[in-house]
């Protein structure tokens, strides 16, 4: 199975954080906020599939842990981009 698929599920009913994806919309800001907990198998692997198909858009995507981890995700986007 996919790693990031596994992160998911490995994850359920633990709140996950996802870095700022530029959408202004209150599901977005809420999440990137506050972070979001997915209670189930079907709310993990869309969870997954959201930051795979944002990610192909050319949205990089990514949920984490923690907001540290965020912010290092975020810092190093940054960089990439210089």
């Amino acid at each position: 199975m996919n790693n990031r698929k596994q992160f998911f599920l490995d994850n359920i009913g633990n709140r996950l954080y996802r870095n700022n994806t530029g959408c202004d919309c209150p599901s977005c800001k809420s999440i990137y906020e506050n972070g979001i907990i997915p209670t189930d198998r079907l709310q993990a692997i869309y969870m997954y599939d959201i930051e795979t198909d944002f990610t192909a858009d050319g949205h990089p995507t990514r949920y984490f842990l923690t907001k540290e981890e965020v912010i290092e995700y975020e810092k190093q986007l940054e960089d990439n981009k210089k």
